[in-house]
């Protein structure tokens, strides 16, 4: 499932704990949707992980990066 790799990889470099943040593609687009359903089937995986903040960025670079500073 798309995002489930993804989220599952970032998850284990971090030994399963912590916190982390999702930045989304565009609403309503059917890739972002499935790599956010993917994120949140790893998610439950992983109870000792934390999501401090989830935005949609457009897919736009520049507005993840501002969201990440």
């Amino acid at each position: 499932m798309a995002g489930y790799d993804t989220a599952k990889a970032l998850f284990e470099s971090i030994d399963g704990k912590g916190k982390v943040a999702e930045l989304q593609g565009q609403l309503g687009n059917d890739a972002a949707a499935k790599r956010h359903a993917g994120f949140l089937r790893a998610l439950e995986e992983y109870p000792e992980i934390e999501v401090v903040e989830s935005q949609v960025a457009d897919w736009s670079q520049v507005l993840a990066m501002n969201f990440t500073e």
